[in-house]
């Protein structure tokens, strides 16, 4: 055996302190086990994942902010579209309210009226139209008549008229002066 490859034995190293000898009273099914050395990679692997789980938290968080964000928002949109439609609705039938309003305006023109009835064949009686004034309805004193008014006056008492003598003529006759 050549000499470079001879077995080399390392020397042997002497405690820097003597082992202390073992007490006599200590069980013997009991040993000294040293703590297991620690290294290092496990504790940094260990620090990676938990960053790693936290990106994946804090993006999942933000994903899911974002998503929230973006879906009220859409229900914003939806809501002010469906806020412009009705404006626009109400403007619509203020509109048509107001065109209304001026028709039924010009259909009650007192010209329009009597134009209208003229058209159809009507025509004003001979003495000119007669105007009836109603009398206003106040409170009699206690024990006067309920009939009788402020001036004096009795006020007939209401009756049913019928159409046919509205326009036959013997109501204005009676109410006539």
């Amino acid at each position: 055996m050549s000499p470079a490859l001879a077995p080399v034995t390392a020397p042997r190293r002497h405690p820097r302190h003597a082992p202390a000898p073992a007490p006599a009273s200590r069980p013997s099914h009991l040993r000294l086990v040293e703590p297991a050395p620690r290294t290092r990679p496990t504790v940094v692997r260990k620090a990676k994942v938990n960053r790693r789980a936290a990106l994946l938290i804090g993006a999942g968080v933000l994903f899911a902010v974002l998503f929230a964000v973006a879906v009220l928002q859409t229900q914003n949109v939806a809501g002010q579209m469906h806020l412009d439609r009705v404006q626009q609705e109400i403007s619509d039938r203020q509109a048509e309210a107001q065109a209304l309003r001026l028709q039924a305006a010009e259909l009650a023109a007192p010209e329009r009226i009597v134009s209208e009835a003229q058209r159809l064949g009507m025509v004003a009686p001979a003495g000119g139209p007669t105007f009836v004034s109603q009398v206003p309805a106040t409170t009699a004193p206690a024990g006067a008549d309920p009939t009788a008014t402020a001036t004096g006056q009795v006020a007939a008492p209401e009756a049913e008229v019928s159409l046919d003598e509205t326009a036959a003529g013997p109501v204005d006759e009676v109410l006539a002066p």
